[in-house]
């Protein structure tokens, strides 16, 4: 009698070889790994698979999809935007932001009581200052600059989005650096 092994939920499990409908052999190419598993039954043998293309292709495919969340996380944390009139907080995360013109005035902290009195909180070193009083045309500039800054951050999210959906090798993966703190 031949026992042959079977992973099924990362375990390893036996079975004498009548346990299979043709009695003497384990069906060829049956794979039973899952994320994590790194061996699979190969011709009736338990493989090491790890250097098949196909556990590669689907452990790259895996840091994309990774890589691609870090990338929509890094954007959704990002909690405010560096402007010449100083820091200025985020009232939600940004996500995606594909309408600029009816959205981004609820996304940033503009001010505290009225706009038109045109303040804004801003922070330095993470702690509230007083927000200066600005005239129409730098209240105009502000919005303008807050607007450039919000298409800034979603062209730059649909280039690293791009960058890691055209990226064919993990090297290429690993040299995307996703950084939105300049914004």
């Amino acid at each position: 009698m031949t026992v042959y092994a079977k992973i099924t939920d990362n375990q390893l499990q036996c079975y004498a070889d009548w346990a299979f409908d043709e009695h003497n052999k384990v069906y060829n190419n049956l794979t039973y790994y899952d994320d994590t598993s790194k061996y699979a039954v190969v011709d009736g043998e338990l493989t090491d698979i790890t250097t098949t293309a196909e556990y590669q292709q689907q452990q790259f495919e895996q840091a994309k999809a990774k890589k691609l969340l870090e990338n929509k996380q890094a954007l959704e944390q990002k909690e405010s935007l560096t402007t010449s009139f100083g820091v200025v907080k985020v009232n939600t995360p940004i996500g995606r932001v594909d309408v600029m013109v009816t959205g981004f005035l609820n996304l940033v902290s503009i001010t505290k009581t009225n706009l038109p009195a045109g303040s804004f909180r801003t922070y330095t070193d993470g702690q509230e200052v007083s927000s200066p009083e600005m005239t129409p045309e730098q209240v105009g500039a502000f919005y303008l600059e807050i607007f450039n800054k919000l298409n800034t951050l979603d062209k730059t999210y649909k280039q690293y989005e791009a960058a890691i959906n055209s990226a064919s090798t993990q090297s290429e993966l690993d040299s995307i650096e996703i950084d939105y703190s300049a914004i």
